[in-house]
């Protein structure tokens, strides 16, 4: 899928940077205009087209394919790698353990679900990778650590403190921009549930007979339920615009994505607006105004006009840092 990516990209990768500035907008040297991806990978326009999760496509034109494409399409070389090199290191062991069946079951339903989660609480940001499907084999460690430790009264040998650590870990940095972290949240929930419903493992009693403890049998009905539960809603929220809205209506949730740090700074360490920008954006200025021209995936160019006697639009031409900054924030409006 990637080579896909790659050749539907002209057989080249954007550049980690772009070399040149023209007025505020990102160029190459000779003028023309430039999309960087510091990921090693192809354009916005290029995933979109490839099916990345994009909730106006899905919603509004049925293209429902975008919620199992986004989840094998990634946004570079090096976005593919880091998750791969998770799905070795954690899907392998679960599946000697568990079998391939019930690997390859819960790989697929997390991506599914944490892509609805996505799509309900973080639209009109383009997302792809299999970033859910991952954070659902961290679940499912989890399930394991539950099921057959913690219900045996025992964590010795479970890894939970270094599961724990990198968990946490993970979904701190989901909190950065550009990283959908809702994808990460609905993963692991569904991972978890799906995990606590099928990863029971007998144990040997006193008298020396293999068999499920009483809290794992309950842990098993709990979480059967819970699963239902989630599948349901995940059905709700794809036919029901009234679920989409309650679920868009949460103030709190955006926290859950992104958060802007200001620790040892004035400023913050990066605009969560950003994320919600996918394209390009030139800023230029005159005597009152900064204007914003974007051009976005999917949406005509349009100009975003902001006093600069308000301090929301101040900006250095020399920083380009502030440009992206009072760019993304322009083009979002958020």
């Amino acid at each position: 899928m990637f080579t896909w990516e790659i050749q539907a990209n002209g057989w080249k990768f954007q550049p980690f940077a772009c070399p040149a500035d023209c007025g505020g907008r990102p160029c190459y040297e000779d003028g023309s205009p430039c999309e960087a991806n510091p990921l090693l990978g192809p354009t916005m326009a290029v995933m979109n087209q490839l099916g990345a999760k994009n909730d106006e496509a899905i919603f509004e034109q049925s293209e429902w394919w975008r919620i199992v494409s986004c989840n094998w399409l990634h946004a570079g070389l090096f976005h593919l790698l880091l998750n791969m090199l998770a799905v070795v290191n954690l899907g392998s062991s679960l599946e000697r353990r568990f079998g391939f069946c019930r690997i390859a079951v819960l790989y697929v339903l997390s991506g599914l679900f944490g892509t609805m989660v996505s799509v309900v609480f973080l639209p009109g940001v383009l997302s792809v990778g299999a970033s859910a499907s991952v954070f659902g084999l961290v679940g499912a460690c989890w399930a394991d650590v539950i099921q057959n430790y913690c219900a045996r009264c025992t964590l010795r040998d479970s890894g939970a403190f270094s599961l724990l650590f990198l968990t946490v870990l993970n979904l701190c940095f989901g909190l950065t921009p550009m990283v959908d972290n809702f994808m990460h949240v609905g993963g692991f929930v569904a991972g978890l549930m799906i995990g606590l419903s099928l990863f029971s493992k007998k144990h040997t009693d006193p008298t020396g007979r293999r068999k499920y403890t009483c809290m794992q049998m309950e842990i098993v009905v709990i979480s059967s339920i819970a699963t239902l539960a989630l599948l349901a809603a995940t059905v709700a929220a794809a036919v029901s615009t009234d679920v989409q809205e309650f679920g868009r209506s949460c103030e709190v949730c955006e926290n859950i994505n992104c958060i802007e740090i200001t620790l040892f700074t004035e400023q913050p360490w990066w605009s969560c607006c950003i994320a919600t920008v996918p394209g390009t954006c030139a800023l230029e200025a005159n005597a009152t105004y900064a204007v914003a021209t974007c051009n976005l995936t999917d949406a005509a160019p349009f100009q975003v006009p902001c006093p600069l006697s308000d301090e929301a639009c101040a900006f250095s031409m020399d920083d380009g840092a502030s440009i992206n900054a009072l760019c993304a924030k322009l083009c979002s409006k958020c």
